[in-house]
């Protein structure tokens, strides 16, 4: 009798995010409150949201094996050629500092780099 799964199987997971996210536009890879919802959250679990980030991050849902692979919702920018590039930092501001928070983790950089460019 051959065995039909083998125990190292793995399934291709989601990262589906929840309406908040995608009007927020939070990335499921990026949220850092993933151990208080995933497998912890109801309605989360009722709906799979952020499957493989959770995952990946030790709170997947019951029975989940997934697949490690690369983001499925990675952001989409635009590529820029040579002679557009702006040398960058991730300079913080002092009231980042001053609340532990840095370009890594700041969940609204996005939307406060477009607004507040210099």
């Amino acid at each position: 009798v051959e065995p039909t799964d083998s125990p190292t199987a793995c399934n291709e997971c989601s990262n589906d995010r929840t309406p908040w996210m995608k009007d927020n536009e939070v990335e499921c890879y990026t949220y850092e409150r993933l151990n208080k919802k995933c497998k912890n959250n109801g309605s989360w679990t009722n709906n799979n949201y952020c499957q493989l980030s959770c995952f990946e991050n030790g709170v997947g849902y019951e029975g989940d094996n997934c697949c490690v692979s690369p983001p499925t919702n990675p952001p989409t920018n635009p590529p820029v050629s040579p002679t557009d590039c702006t040398e960058c930092t991730n300079a913080t501001t002092p009231w980042m500092r001053r609340n532990d928070i840095n370009c890594d983790t700041f969940q609204k950089l996005n939307q406060k780099c477009k607004n507040n460019a210099v």
